[in-house]
């Protein structure tokens, strides 16, 4: 007996946003987008379309599981690492984003 079934790749697998959670980024914080922040952990890189690289180990495994968004008073980053807290997401608050 044959199976005809084929085998498609897969990607990341999506990780669940909390209701009310974004998962959009606000024009008003674009200016994230292609820069590096260093954390405790590792490196974050705020990609284009809301992916979230860099070195930190649980997103550097499965490249695109990471993602982050942004409303006009809060920076959210969505990783394996955050899904094991209450709130599922990392919540940032951004202030005095104007630069001179």
């Amino acid at each position: 007996m044959t199976s005809n079934k084929t085998v498609q790749a897969q990607g990341p697998r999506e990780l669940p946003w909390p209701a009310g959670v974004t998962q959009k980024v606000d024009p008003s914080f674009e200016w994230l987008v292609n820069t590096e922040w260093a954390g405790k952990a590792g490196s974050y890189i705020f990609n284009r379309d809301g992916e979230l690289g860099g070195t930190v180990k649980s997103c550097a495994r499965q490249e695109g599981i990471c993602k982050w968004s942004a409303t006009k008073t809060h920076v959210y980053l969505n990783t394996p690492d955050t899904q094991k807290t209450p709130e599922s997401v990392l919540k940032l608050v951004v202030r005095g984003s104007y630069f001179f």
